[in-house]
């Protein structure tokens, strides 16, 4: 999906920079910069929400394991 979406959007942005002028398309490009820093950033966040959820699960896994202990010491 999100390469899709990516796709799109280059495409967007090369039509318009195709109709617009020079120091338009100098304009686009930059925005296109950011626009791509802030892509890149979100796929970072993503990446760090993917991490924390693992971290989570085996913290969780760690707890249940505990519970057992704990079971057993009754």
């Amino acid at each position: 999906m999100m390469m899709m979406m990516m796709m799109m959007m280059m495409m967007m942005m090369m039509m318009m920079m195709l109709r617009m002028m020079m120091v338009r398309m100098m304009m686009m490009m930059v925005v296109l910069i950011i626009f791509m820093m802030t892509i890149m950033m979100m796929m970072m966040m993503m990446m760090m929400m993917m991490m924390m959820m693992m971290m989570v699960n085996d913290d969780d896994d760690d707890d249940d394991d505990d519970d057992d202990d704990d079971d057993d010491d009754r």
